[in-house]
């Protein structure tokens, strides 16, 4: 939808930034909290965070998607890896809707040269596994059998001792650093595009 600046498409789905907007995340260092404002100048002030790949403010010291500490003075190049965290919990979606947002994250990751997608879908109240966490798996399963994605890797197999993840951080070494690296997390996936 029209965001009400000239020129610029795009919305926020459950907080998050589309590709195409124009907006830029200022983040209160105090509080970590940020909010979008339009700069006529488009995207000068952001840079990706060094974990996650999302755009944070220039200056940021802790990246507000995934709570990484980024690195004071660090110039960031490009170097052809791309990380995004995605919470598919975020607002508390019905099943659907978290579905339908994991197929446009997958699609919007596949267009802005994303590698790697860290889902977070959470484990379930229950105790026994919850149905966004069950349903986004199945459909993770299924686009692997088609093809249309390279590795899926549970976060209670995203250890570093486990051969796919050993190869995983052979190819992306940045990723040796994840919070999430020998946590068992039942909560989180982790998607090689």
């Amino acid at each position: 939808g029209d965001l009400g600046a000239p020129g610029l498409k795009g919305g926020h789905v459950n907080g998050f930034r589309t590709s195409l907007e124009r907006v830029a995340l200022l983040v209160d260092l105090q509080t970590g909290k940020g909010e979008g404002q339009w700069f006529s100048g488009g995207w000068g002030m952001m840079i990706p965070c060094s974990m996650c790949g999302n755009n944070i403010a220039l200056g940021t010291s802790v990246c507000p998607f995934c709570e990484t500490r980024q690195a004071e003075g660090a110039v960031v190049q490009p170097v052809g890896f791309l990380h995004k965290t995605v919470n598919l919990e975020q607002g508390r979606p019905l099943v659907e809707a978290a579905l339908n947002r994991l197929e446009r994250e997958l699609q919007t990751a596949r267009h802005e040269g994303v590698r790697v997608l860290t889902l977070i879908h959470g484990y379930g109240s229950s105790g026994i596994g919850g149905a966004i966490r069950r349903e986004s798996r199945r459909l993770l399963a299924d686009l692997l059998h088609r093809g249309q994605l390279n590795l899926v890797i549970p976060g209670e197999e995203f250890r570093a001792k486990a051969g796919p993840v050993r190869d995983l951080l052979r190819r992306f070494p940045p990723l040796s650093a994840n919070v999430h690296l020998n946590r068992g997390n039942r909560g989180i996936t982790i998607v090689v595009l």
